[in-house]
Order: structure tokens, then sequence, then C-alpha cells
């Protein structure tokens, strides 16, 4: 009874609508979705009146003809998918391979650099080269890395704002001057700074240790200072220069501090008063370089007028003058058994000397044609009008080397692999 009944209802229901379409033709009163689905299943099996019959059957066809559409549709759909997928692919491979093309160009760019940087600052032809490699892995940028990898090690020590002139070493701590008028005390190992000696006038010019590494002996425009290692504190002035001091050194007892400046003098200071012992007196004009043997009883000293002398460092007095270059003497040095004196001078030569009896023993060739033989001595003097820059650093066995730069820092090399630095301009005689 209640099939019955839901038939009779679906059959007045649709008894209306296949008039209203019998009348108009409009396919909205065909039966679509739900309610074609529920005709063929209360009309299965059942008569119905021919008119009905075609309603149905016209029904049937439309929802037919729609699906078919609706296939076709998706069809269409999905090809024009596929084809933006594959012009998208292809748009992301060439963006792809235009990106790889330009990282390959800026690598073989960077190892370029990197190559011509490397006698100038291998630290940052270094860098380039890494950054070369990670652009891309070009055979330029391979070639690069690997040639910067035989570079010695390295460290650079930043924090100084002018020119480097001055380096000590005592054991794993580095003193260095600058021409910042402050003294930097680092430790090597760590690159960090330990101290910060500030309040001298002008350049800093020398630096020097004491043999118990305890006190920092300074010299710079105008006066040379005795600092506390530790604290980093002024511990006694050393007064009496009128000029720019340009080298200090600890005798190897420690009680004695040698200063030589462009006052034309050299001068004995007790290294615990700070009172002056003597003031050697000969040379006619800048001093240079004041050194003591190894056994502290002599002192040597180079000067711009053309000579190196040796002194008593216990009278004072002169014990001989080492003549002979044709130019400024600007660095001076004892072999480590003090019989040998060395001296460099702006005639490009450097000369060894009978430290007894000052004769001349064999002469260095002419291999500095480019100006002052350097690096005999263990401070760099830097005068404040840069017409007399004498020496560079020379760092005691087992020790990193050492290369003042004046690009504002100091770098450390390990020793074995350290590349010549290119010779300075000529020293013209003041």
């Amino acid at each position: 009874m209640r099939e019955e009944h839901e038939f009779h209802e679906w059959l007045e229901r649709t008894r209306e609508r296949q008039l209203r379409w019998a009348e108009e033709q409009d396919p909205g009163d065909l039966l679509a979705g739900t309610a074609l689905a529920d005709s063929n299943r209360l009309s299965r099996g059942r008569g119905l009146p021919k008119e009905l019959a075609d309603f149905l059957t016209a029904s049937r066809q439309r929802q037919e003809t729609i699906a078919r559409r609706r296939r076709r549709l998706i069809t269409v759909l999905a090809a024009l998918l596929v084809l933006a997928l594959l012009a998208g692919a292809g748009a992301l491979w060439q963006w792809r391979a235009a990106l790889a093309e330009r990282e390959a160009a800026l690598s073989r760019q960077l190892a370029v650099e990197s190559g011509t940087l490397i006698d100038v600052n291998p630290e940052l032809s270094s860098l380039l080269a890494v950054q070369a490699y990670r652009t891309s892995h070009t055979s330029e940028a391979l070639s690069s890395l690997r040639t910067d990898a035989y570079l010695p090690l390295g460290r650079r020590l930043l924090g100084h704002t002018k020119a480097v002139n001055a380096v000590a070493f005592h054991g794993r701590t580095l003193a260095t001057g600058s021409s910042d008028g402050t003294v930097r005390v680092w430790d090597t190992a760590t690159g960090r700074t330990r101290g910060k000696l500030t309040g001298l006038y002008g350049e800093v010019n020398a630096v020097a240790f004491s043999p118990d590494g305890r006190t920092i002996a300074t010299g710079s425009s105008y006066s040379a200072w005795l600092w506390d290692a530790a604290t980093g504190r002024a511990r006694t002035p050393l007064t009496g220069h009128t000029d720019t001091v340009f080298s200090v050194a600890f005798s190897p007892d420690g009680r004695t501090v040698a200063t030589a400046g462009a006052d034309g003098s050299a001068r004995l200071w007790d290294a615990t008063t700070g009172k002056q012992r003597t003031k050697l007196t000969g040379h006619a004009n800048t001093v240079y370089s004041a050194v003591f043997s190894p056994d502290g009883r002599t002192v040597a000293t180079a000067g711009a007028d053309g000579s190196a002398r040796l002194w008593d460092a216990t009278t004072g007095k002169q014990r001989t003058k080492l003549t002979g270059h044709t130019a400024q003497v600007v660095s001076v040095a004892f072999s480590p058994d003090g019989r040998t004196v060395a001296t460099g001078s702006g005639d490009g030569t450097m000369r060894l000397w009978n430290a007894v009896d000052g004769k001349p023993g064999p002469r260095g060739g002419r291999a500095h044609r480019h100006g002052a033989l350097r690096g005999v001595q263990s401070r760099r003097p830097h005068h404040r009008d840069r017409r007399h820059q004498p020496s560079d650093a020379a760092v005691g066995r087992g020790h990193p080397c050492d290369e003042q730069v004046t690009d504002r820092s100091y770098r450390l090399r390990e020793r074995g692999g350290v590349r010549p630095r290119r010779p300075d301009a000529r020293h013209r005689k003041r």
C-alpha cells in the first residue's frame, strides 16, 4: 500500500511536468538527477501511458547528453592542464638553465678575482675562492679553491684604526703598535685582544717585551714609555728624546732599555726606575735602530748618516764605527753567538761585520733593488713624515711569522709558508 501510494504521488507530479513540457518543450521541465532516478525506480515493471513513457525517455536522453558533454569538457580541460604543466616545466627548465649559466659566469669571475688577490690579500682571496665554489662548481672555482688551500694558515687581528708599524712577541702574546696612537696586546692562539695601551702621543713606531714578559717598552712621537704588560697601565716615562723615537730594545737581563730616535741619539735607561744611564751620541742624523748583543755588553745602532756603530753598554763609549754603506742604514742585528753584526741599508745591500773589531765580512748582493734592505731588526720605526720607514719585524724561532700591513690589521702566518713581501719604495736620505 505504501508503494502504491508513493507511485500515485509520483505519477501526479510527473504528469504535471509532462504536460508543461508537452506545451512549452522547455528542457528544464525534463527530469534529471534524483527525480529521474526515482522515476526509473518507481516506473520499473509498470505500464505507463505513452506520453509519460515518452517524457521519461526524453529525460533519460537529455541526461545522457549532459553526461557526454561533461565528459568531453573534462577531457579538454585535462588536456589543457597537461599542456600547461608541460609549458611550465619547460619554462622552469629554461629558468634553471639561465640561472645556472649566470651562476657559472659569476663563479668564474670570483675565481679570477681570487687569483688576482692571492699575493695581495690572501685572506680575501680565500674567501672569494670559497664563494666561487659555493656559487657554482666550475672548474675555475675548483682550481682557485685548490690554489688557496695551499696558502699557509693565517689569522687577521683587527682592532687598529690606522697603519700597524711595530710588532713584538713574547711566548704566545703579541704586542702591536699603530699610527692610531695605541698598542694592543693579543693572544695569538685565539686572536683576541688581551689589553690596550692608550695615552700615547702620535704614532707608535716601536714595541718590545722585557725578557720576563712583564714589561712592554714603546717608542712613539717624542716619547718612550714602560708599561705593565698584565694591566696595560703606564709604569715609567723615559724622558729625554726631543724627536720621534724609532726603536726600543731590552737588554738580555731585562735591566736596561735602549732607545733610538730622530734626534740623532740613542739612550740607555734603567728599566726599573726609568732614569737615563747614558746617551750614545755620534750619529750625524736620525738613529733608526738600537739593539743589544746576546751577552748584553754591546749596543749596536744604525743611522741615517750611512753608518752603524758599536757601543759599550756599560760606559756608553763608542767602540767601533761600521762604514761602507752608501745610503742610510735602517736596520741592525747581532748573530745568536754575538760575533757578527748584520746591517741593512737604503743602498739595497746588507753587510756582515765582525762584532769585535768592526771589520767587514761577506757583503750581501743587491737582491733588494727597489729600496732599503729590511727585516733584520725586531721592530719597525715609522717616522711621522713617512720619509723614514726602516725595518720589518723579525720573529723568534718557534713563533708564527708576522706580516706588517697598512690596512689597519696584523696578520699571523705559519712559518715555512710565508710569501715574500713586495719591496717598498726606496728611502731617501734625510
